[in-house]
C-alpha cells in the first residue's frame, strides 16, 4: 500500500518529550525476537522499571549495534536526521511508547545513565526530545494495528531502513495471524489465500512473497517451540530448507497447510544445521546437500547426516558415478550403431568385411564385459 493512501487513516503530529517519558516496545520486530516469546506485557507492566530495564537489556544486545549509536551521539549529539521517532501515548499517563525508533530511543537513555560523563552540548541536545505522535483515525477499513503494521512495514520491508531477514518474516507473519482472524474464529493456523493477498498489498510485496515469509517464520518459530537451539543466523538456511521444493516435501516433510515440520523433519534440520556436530554450517553447505539428495543415494545422505565424510568428498563421488553413467551410455550408443552394421551385406573388400566383424568381436567379448566388471 503506498504511504499517500494510508495517510486518510493517521496522523502525525510533532511533539517534544522527556527521554524519562519514552517507553520502549517489547512488540517491535528488532527486539521482540530476543524477548522470552512467553511473556506478554499489559499495559501498567510495560511503565514498570522493571520491565523496561529488562528491555532495555536487549535490545542493548551487541547484535542490535547500540554502541555505534552511542558513540555517534556521544561525540556530536542526537541530531535529527529525517528519521521521525513515532510514539504512541499511553492513556492516563505521560508515558509514551516508542513504535518508531527503539534503538535510538535505548542509546539516548544509556547515556543519560551517565550524563556528567557528556559534553554539555552533547547532554542538551538530551533534554528533550522532538517526536511524532500518532494519532488513529478510526475507519471500517484497517484497524489502529493494521495502520501501525503498514506505516511500520512501509519503512522497514521496501524501505530505506530495512530489517533484517528475520525480522521481516516475523512482521509479515504477525500481520497475517491478525488479519486472519477476520476469516475464521479459529484460532488454528490456517492458510487463507485471500488472506495472503490482503496482507501483500499492506507491504507491496507478491502473494507468493508473503506465503514464503509465513512459512519460512513458522518453521523457525516451531524449531523454537521443541527446545531446538534454533537461533536468529540460522534463519537462511531455514529459508533454503522451506524454498526447495524437494528437500521442503520429501525431506523436511513441510506440511503445506500447517507449513510445519514433521517431527522427523525437525530432527533431520537439527541435526543437519543446529546439533554440535552438524555437517551444514552456511548457504553454500546447504546448497551441497541439496545436490547430494537429488543425485545421490539414500547411504550418500545418512552419510552427511552422521558427518562422517565431508560435503564435498561425497559430492565428489557422486560426480565420478554420474560420469561412469554416462560413460556406459555413450559406450551402449557405439555398440548399437556397431551392431547396425551387417557384414554380410556390405559390398567392400573381404579384408574391409572381416575389420567390421573383428570390431564387433572385441567390443561384444572383451570391451562391453569389461566396463560392466
Amino acid at each position: 500500500m503506498d504511504i499517500s493512501s494510508l495517510s486518510k487513516y493517521y496522523e502525525l503530529t510533532p511533539l517534544k518529550v522527556r527521554p524519562d517519558q519514552l517507553l520502549l516496545d517489547p512488540s517491535n520486530p528488532r527486539i521482540v525476537l530476543d524477548v522470552n516469546t512467553d511473556r506478554k506485557f499489559s499495559q501498567t507492566q510495560l511503565t514498570s522499571t522493571d520491565v523496561q530495564e529488562y528491555i532495555l537489556s536487549v535490545i542493548n544486545k551487541q547484535a542490535h549495534h547500540i554502541a555505534e549509536l552511542i558513540r555517534g551521539i556521544r561525540a556530536s549529539g542526537f541530531i535529527d536526521k529525517g528519521d521521525d521517532m513515532i510514539v504512541k501515548r499511553i492513556p492516563k499517563t505521560d508515558k509514551y511508547l516508542v513504535i518508531e525508533g527503539n534503538r535510538r530511543t535505548t542509546a539516548i537513555k544509556h547515556l543519560l545513565n551517565d550524563a556528567d560523563d557528556l559534553k554539555p552540548i552533547v547532554r542538551n541536545t538530551l533534554t528533550t526530545l522532538h517526536v511524532k505522535e500518532f494519532f488513529y483515525k478510526p475507519n471500517r477499513e484497517l484497524t489502529e494495528d493494521a495502520v501501525i503494521d503498514i506505516l511500520l512495514g512501509t519503512i522497514h520491508i521496501n524501505g530505506q531502513l530495512p530489517w533484517g531477514a528475520l525480522e521481516k518474516a516475523y512482521y509479515v507473519h504477525n500481520s497475517y495471524l491478525r488479519e486472519m482472524r477476520k476469516y475464521t474464529r479459529d484460532s488454528e493456523f490456517k492458510y487463507i489465500v485471500n488472506c495472503c493477498k490482503e496482507v501483500a498489498t499492506f507491504f507491496n510485496l507478491s502473494a507468493n512473497d508473503v506465503r514464503k515469509e509465513i512459512k519460512v517464520y513458522r518453521v523457525y518459530e516451531e524449531l523454537k517451540e521443541h527446545s531446538y537451539e534454533v537461533m536468529p543466523h540460522h534463519f537462511s538456511l531455514i529459508d533454503m530448507a522451506v524454498t526447495d521444493r524437494d528437500l521442503s516435501e520429501k525431506y523436511f516433510e513441510l506440511n503445506q497447510e500447517t507449513f510445519r515440520f514433521s517431527r522427523l523433519g525437525l530432527e533431520r534440520f537439527n541435526r543437519l544445521c543446529i546439533h554440535h556436530n552438524k555437517p551444514i554450517s552456511n548457504p553454500k553447505d546447504f546448497r551441497t546437500f541439496a545436490k547430494v539428495f537429488r543425485h545421490g543415494a539414500d547411504y550418500d545422505v545418512r552419510l552427511i547426516e552422521s558427518n562422517e565424510q565431508p560435503l564435498a568428498t561425497i559430492l565428489e563421488r557422486i560426480r565420478k558415478r554420474q560420469q561412469h553413467c554416462q560413460f556406459l551410455v555413450q559406450l551402449e550408443g557405439i555398440k548399437e550403431q556397431i551392431e547396425a552394421l551387417h557384414p554380410a551385406e556390405f559390398r567392400g573388400l573381404n579384408a574391409e568385411i572381416g575389420m567390421i566383424r573383428e570390431i564387433k568381436r572385441l567390443v561384444d567379448g572383451k570391451l562391453w564385459n569389461l566396463t560392466r566388471a
